[in-house]
């Protein structure tokens, strides 16, 4: 348990931050690299807000949420894109979700609820 937070949450939390990492690491970075990532936390009453921030090439993972392609995670395997499970999984598991580029860096600030709704 992080300092309080549910059981339940924290192990949500943990999940968005890796498959972050994983992307940062093997898309945004090329495989295995030095280069930095950020993540910061906030909580305030029943959310929790994660800064996910990395230096790679720019990238908004949430476009891949758009022009029907939560549909096609429905479609058989071989009907399916390759990748974008990932985002579609930080997605379902984030309130909200929000790209920006700052300062050559990609920033995702996604809020989740650390109870349930």
């Amino acid at each position: 348990m992080l300092r309080g937070l549910p059981r339940e949450a924290a192990l949500r939390l943990s999940l968005i931050v890796e498959e972050l990492f994983t992307n940062s690491a093997l898309h945004g970075y090329g495989g295995e690299s030095d280069q930095p990532i950020w993540v910061g936390l906030a909580g305030a009453g029943e959310a929790i807000e994660i800064c996910y921030e990395d230096a790679a090439p720019a990238y908004n993972p949430l476009e891949r949420l758009q022009d029907g392609y939560v549909s096609s995670v429905t479609a058989t395997i071989t009907g399916r894109p390759i990748g974008g499970l990932g985002v579609f999984l930080v997605a379902q598991l984030a309130h909200t979700a929000r790209y920006a580029r700052v300062e050559g860096r990609n920033r995702l600030t996604i809020t989740m609820r650390s109870v349930p709704d």
